[in-house]
């Protein structure tokens, strides 16, 4: 069911500062090597991977890492840098290692930080090792295909049915047109008494990462809140929109599929 509108959800207070949905996919254990029995290249490879392998050890983390934590999908052309240093010991002749199964690639290793490059979309395996070869952080890293213009909105309107906050829980954003938009939710602990409709455009791209909307018609008068939207930047993968005001980030969101 298409863009079915819940009356209560909810928006966080302010908190900080590439392909569609369904893909054909392969599953490589997280050490096994490319198969040259991959044709296609928009072939979505997976590895095996439980929740449980993952790795944080006496670390402390920047730069892509973050978004890695809290979920962030990054896109097949696009590099990414990755700081860290250790909490005990030095993270000089550190040893970075991915997934050989094609999906990225190490362009840079120096003390302390890295660089990896999205090659085709899917799934690899991080590990990085210490100079005594113990294994200070290990997790699943997800790479998808760059959308076109047309593309993204497409996939917003039509392939997502809304897009949920990850931090607050209970703010909805659907995307009811290529040029229109409702909020639905909580403001803070207060429901909603109406949904927040808006119009939007697009603006272009924002950096290397990220499409940019500009709000417009934003009519929160009937909704009890006196929060206001101006920007919304989408992912250019689409996985990831970040709703803000005229001078902060709102919450970080990720879509919800339609069934």
């Amino acid at each position: 069911m298409k863009k079915k509108l819940l009356m209560g959800l909810f928006l966080f207070p302010l908190i900080f500062s590439c392909s569609n949905g369904v893909d054909s996919s392969k599953t490589f254990d997280s050490e096994e090597k490319e198969s040259s029995s991959l044709e296609e290249v928009d072939e979505f490879i997976e590895v095996k991977w439980n929740k449980g392998d993952k790795v944080n050890k006496e670390i402390s983390t920047s730069g892509t890492f973050i978004d890695v934590a809290i979920g962030e999908i990054l896109s097949v052309g696009c590099s990414y840098t990755f700081g860290y240093k250790y909490t005990s010991g030095s993270a000089s002749s550190s040893r970075v290692e991915v997934s050989s199964n094609g999906v990225c690639e190490i362009t840079s290793s120096v003390d302390n930080s890295f660089t990896l490059k999205g090659l085709r979309q899917g799934e690899t395996i991080l590990k990085l090792y210490d100079v005594d070869g113990v294994l200070r952080y290990r997790n699943k890293i997800t790479f998808r295909n760059i959308l076109s213009k047309e593309e993204m909105l497409d996939f917003i309107v039509n392939k997502v049915d809304h897009y949920e906050s990850q931090y607050a829980k209970g703010m909805n954003i659907y995307f009811t047109s290529s040029s229109t938009g409702q909020v639905t939710g909580k403001d803070g602990n207060d429901e909603l008494t109406a949904p927040i409709t808006f119009g939007f455009e697009y603006s272009g791209t924002f950096g290397e990462y990220e499409y940019k909307l500009t709000v417009t018609d934003y009519d929160a008068s009937s909704s009890g809140t006196t929060l206001v939207l101006n920007t919304i930047y989408v992912n250019k993968n689409g996985y990831a929109i970040h709703p803000c005001t005229s001078d902060a980030v709102v919450d970080y969101f990720i879509p919800v599929f339609q069934e």
